[in-house]
């Protein structure tokens, strides 16, 4: 299958049909994101079916981690400063019935890119997500590490699970 093109969707995209098979993100999707676009909180990233229905999304922040909030000794022993600029992915979703087709890996590559962009012009060092249990494998294949602090509570977008798991990508690395 060949890569589906990306595209960046507004407030006003539709979510109807979409199931990725998780209760939380879908209502994520549905509810709590159109408002954080319209607001310019964050960036929305779809693949759409040939129909133009949703499949695939990636939803992206800016923000910023306290490094004194982590445990340095396993991720960066090295940092100096004390907040970091971060990019922050705030929901990725797959519709169930296009699981194991890439389309995870698909975006997550498109935010690797877009975080190297933006570092590259204006200075930012982690990606960071929380991860739901059943996503953890799939990140640290990607090569997320696990860490200590919670980047994303204080967006009020999270998906209301308190068993996420901190996460982050270091593209120094």
């Amino acid at each position: 299958m060949l890569p589906l093109q990306p595209r960046t969707l507004d407030a006003r995209f539709s979510c109807v049909g979409f199931d990725c098979g998780d209760p939380g993100l879908n209502a994520a999707l549905e509810k709590r994101i159109p408002a954080a676009i319209q607001e310019g909180r964050v960036r929305l990233i779809g693949l759409n079916a040939g129909d133009s229905r949703l499949i695939a999304c990636i939803a992206l922040r800016a923000a910023q981690l306290e490094v004194d909030s982590i445990d340095r000794s396993n991720v960066i022993p090295h940092l100096t400063h004390r907040i970091v600029p971060t990019m922050h992915i705030e929901l990725l979703a797959v519709h169930k019935d296009w699981h194991g087709r890439n389309l995870g890996t698909q975006l997550l590559d498109i935010a690797t890119d877009t975080a190297r962009q933006v570092s590259e012009q204006i200075g930012l060092r982690f990606i960071t997500l929380d991860a739901t249990p059943t996503s953890i494998a799939f990140y640290e294949k990607h090569f997320f590490q696990a860490a200590t602090f919670q980047p994303g509570r204080e967006s009020g977008l999270l998906l209301g699970a308190d068993d996420t798991t901190s996460m982050l990508l270091d593209l120094m690395a």
